[in-house]
């Protein structure tokens, strides 16, 4: 069924692909700080290809420039493989440059936004089992 989906998805509309973007948790980029960032493990990005994640060390001066113009080319790449894109993590503010105000970006991609929000003994819950698999 979701394969379904996103082969559906994939089909370009009005000459645009589509790129699904998934707000949520800020910090995910940065190098070593995978407890306060919640970032996803080497396992579980295994069957799923990831860009942008841990190339940054978090001493350096990554700007919203920066960001744009790495998140455009890797769109562009996973497209180019005949993949779909699909933008996770990160500061909204980044993403918003990206979306809202790259002209290139924009003109390339239609969005799907989709923000993920939990309630917070829900997300106490599961902090403390990711923090216990990490723990023992």
């Amino acid at each position: 069924m979701t394969k379904f989906l996103v082969r559906g998805m994939m089909k370009k509309r009005q000459g645009k692909d589509r790129v699904v973007v998934v707000l949520g948790a800020n910090g995910t980029g940065l190098k070593g700080l995978y407890i306060v960032t919640n970032k996803v493990s080497n396992e579980e990005c295994r069957d799923v290809p990831h860009h942008l994640l841990g190339i940054i060390d978090p001493e350096v001066d990554f700007t919203v420039h920066d960001f744009v113009h790495h998140a455009l080319l890797a769109a562009d790449a996973i497209v180019q493989k005949n993949q779909f894109p699909i933008i996770a993590g990160g500061s909204s503010s980044f993403v918003q440059a990206l979306v809202n105000d790259n002209t290139e970006f924009s003109s390339k991609y239609e969005c799907c936004f989709l923000w993920m929000d939990v309630a917070i003994p829900v997300l106490h819950s599961y902090m403390s089992k990711k923090v216990d698999q990490i723990g023992g």
